[in-house]
């Protein structure tokens, strides 16, 4: 059966929440198949505030407003046109630089629909860089009256005077210590505030709970509890390839799904002990995400089939039940249990990919941020 992958846009009435969902609906780790986002993004928000995982390189972090401020000190072009010109010749600034690995658009040009304003607009409210609710075209409607400067957090290092032209993605010792001022002043306790003080061997580190001791040691409870989520409701996605592909009658992807979950099933077990939920959801609720109560029923159920120590247990009709009648819940009548065409659409994988809580950005950002001090 030929299938393609395909993703929905949701909009959202708050800038802010916006910007962070539509950006969640483009990231490989939040193919949100079964509603679990917003407890994902909970989580996400409090080990690593302000990144997504279609974020590359942290100096955007400086690029974006620096962009903007050029165009507030401009006499004439302060529209959104003006906008998206700088952004195209950064990005051939930064290929002319020599720089390859995490330049945005560098494909697409003068094609590109999505800017590093989009990627990058929440995460500079998140550390304070920009204003909370400036939006840019609150700054495009803004630029002619000089207005837009008050957007940006005076203390932010100046651009070079050459900028875009000869940018390249090395911080200097300034910018990387002003980075680690605006963590420390608003995201004291994430893991991403700890790591960016404190050198550590990140290089081998796949997930965050990869991390040597001393690195978690801030945050080794959230972690530890992250991972737990993380890896119990890995099965739920993989029973819920499994349905579709006995429903698409593939049994390629059917023994694939079957030896997925046998092998899930030894890490969940372990996982699955002595996990208190009634201790797990204070640590999430309450941060910026919506957590509804069938989210938190769909969660409470799936352990309880998890710790029931079987594997046929998860593959048993209430378990298929309980995932066929959340994601229909979810999708209405878009779901692939409903809609032949929606079925077609199924790529042989949706959702099934470990969430690490956008840890391989913040890596990133982490060699950035140290390798302004070589």
């Amino acid at each position: 059966m030929p299938s393609s992958l395909t993703w929905i846009d949701h909009d959202s009435a708050a800038r802010e929440r916006t910007q962070r969902i539509l950006a969640l609906f483009h990231e490989r780790e939040a193919r949100d198949e079964l509603g679990l986002g917003s407890v994902f993004g909970s989580l996400s928000d409090q080990l690593f505030p302000g990144t997504s995982t279609i974020q590359t390189r942290l100096r955007y972090m400086f690029f974006v407003p620096w962009l903007y401020r050029s165009l507030d000190e401009k006499d004439g072009e302060r529209t959104e046109r003006a906008a998206k010109e700088g952004e195209q010749k950064l990005i051939s600034a930064l290929l002319e630089s020599g720089e390859k690995a995490g330049v945005l658009g560098q494909r697409a040009r003068e094609g590109l629909k999505r800017y590093p304003s989009d990627v990058y607009w929440a995460g500079l409210g998140t550390w304070g860089i920009r204003s909370s609710g400036a939006s840019r075209e609150d700054l495009h409607s803004e630029a002619a009256d000089g207005s837009a400067a008050s957007a940006w957090d005076h203390a932010l290092p100046p651009a070079p005077p050459t900028f875009p032209e000869g940018a390249s993605f090395t911080l200097t010792v300034d910018e990387a210590s002003y980075v680690r001022d605006k963590l420390s002043r608003l995201h004291a306790k994430s893991l991403l505030t700890h790591l960016a003080f404190h050198r550590f061997d990140i290089e081998d580190a796949e997930t965050p709970w990869d991390l040597p001791a001393a690195a978690l040691r801030p945050n080794a409870d959230l972690v530890a509890e992250a991972r737990r989520f993380a890896v119990v409701m890995q099965g739920a996605a993989f029973l819920y390839n499994l349905m579709l592909a006995k429903k698409a009658e593939s049994e390629e992807y059917q023994e694939r799904y079957r030896n997925a979950l046998a092998q899930w099933h030894t890490a969940a077990t372990e996982q699955c002990a002595g996990w208190d939920l009634d201790e797990f959801w204070p640590k999430v609720l309450d941060h910026g995400h919506s957590i509804t109560h069938p989210t938190r029923e769909l969660v409470a159920s799936w352990v309880e089939i998890a710790r029931q120590g079987s594997l046929d247990a998860v593959t048993a009709e209430p378990a298929q039940r309980l995932i066929m009648q959340r994601e229909m819940r979810l999708k209405g009548a878009q779901s692939r249990f409903r809609s032949l065409k929606a079925l077609q659409r199924w790529g042989g994988a949706a959702g099934v990919s470990l969430n690490t809580y956008r840890w391989r950005t913040a890596k990133q950002f982490l060699v950035d941020l140290h390798g302004a001090e070589g």
